[in-house]
């Protein structure tokens, strides 16, 4: 029986809402690529940017990821109430999908710089379709976790289907792969960002 809990709603938008915070720095990454983009003319120069922020998004929500999931169920209790010891739980399920929205935004933000925002629905309509197979089933198991479970999906899905799509429309693709892999140029970038951040404040 799908679970009609006030309780449970707030312990899930709460774990949602602590995820979305993890990604902001994805969402600026994203936005300056965007921009970047758009006055791009070199397709190349482009898709090499994407794939590098790619890379330093996933290599600062990581990390983001850890520190809640390391933090024990009392935490919550303490910061938020007796009745949100649930979040630690709820959020790990959803942090495999946040991992993974981190990543594929950026190339969302791509095509979005491309004028192909059209990828972008697509992608969006292949994370709702995961959810209307996944989430009442999910829900009537596991409660509040089956919708983070749910949700990691359709997240998953979602950014698994727009790098795929990015994967494809390379004029040569075959060679694109090997810029997943860190390099030390990945650490001097992440490096001098916190550096121009320390140095803003």
């Amino acid at each position: 029986m799908i679970p009609d809990n006030k309780a449970s709603v707030g312990i899930y938008s709460t774990a949602i809402s602590l995820g979305e915070a993890i990604l902001l720095f994805s969402a600026s990454v994203a936005a300056v690529l965007m921009s970047k983009v758009s006055n791009e003319k070199l397709i190349e120069v482009s898709r090499k940017q994407t794939m590098r922020l790619s890379k330093l998004s996933l290599g600062v929500t990581i990390p983001g990821i850890l520190l809640f999931a390391l933090l024990p169920p009392d935490f919550y209790s303490w910061m938020l109430g007796k009745d949100f010891s649930g979040v630690h739980s709820s959020f790990l399920t959803i942090a495999p999908g946040i991992i993974l929205v981190s990543f594929g935004t950026v190339f969302g933000h791509y095509f979005s710089g491309s004028g192909k925002h059209y990828m972008n629905f697509f992608s969006g309509l292949f994370g709702l379709s995961i959810t209307m197979f996944t989430v009442r089933q999910m829900i009537n198991v596991n409660g509040v976790e089956g919708a983070g479970w749910s949700a990691s999906l359709a997240y998953g899905g979602m950014a698994l289907f727009i790098f795929a799509a990015f994967m494809v429309t390379g004029r040569n693709n075959s060679g694109e792969w090997k810029e997943l892999l860190p390099n030390k140029s990945d650490f001097t970038a992440l490096k001098n960002i916190f550096q121009s951040s320390k140095q803003d404040q």
